[in-house]
């Protein structure tokens, strides 16, 4: 999955390229992690706060499968829940959309929204582990 097995969670930093975007990630996307040149991220779209949703954009490789994605919510930046928990009366589901295919990869387009509750606001991410 090309990170090093002797060192478990050497994923969690390693930024071969030293561009910001974390090897992970630029596996994840299918970009060079080699590469400063090759990166995408994940591009924020759209928020609203009435009809209590945010959307990202983001690459997604379609012939690596070395990584497994899943969304997490906060309503902090501190305390991380999975999509669908109902936290405190307060539920966030998130789903996605493919925009754009290529060869390669795909364009996803992930909305997160508040199914059950309120809050003033709430972030998203997306968590990212090697498969193997």
């Amino acid at each position: 999955n090309g990170f090093n097995p002797d060192v478990p969670f050497d994923y969690q930093q390693l930024d071969t390229d030293g561009d910001g975007k974390l090897d992970i990630l630029e596996i994840f996307q299918g970009t060079d992690k080699t590469s400063k040149a090759s990166a995408y991220g994940l591009i924020p779209q759209s928020a609203d706060s009435e009809d209590k949703f945010l959307k990202i954009r983001y690459r997604r490789s379609v012939t690596n499968t070395g990584v497994i994605a899943t969304y997490s919510w906060s309503p902090n930046l501190i305390d991380w829940y999975k999509g669908g928990m109902d936290i405190n009366g307060v539920e966030v589901d998130v789903r996605e959309e493919v925009i754009e295919t290529s060869i390669d990869y795909e364009i996803v387009e992930a909305t997160a929204q508040i199914t059950l509750g309120d809050i003033d606001h709430f972030f998203i991410r997306l968590d990212l582990t090697p498969s193997e």
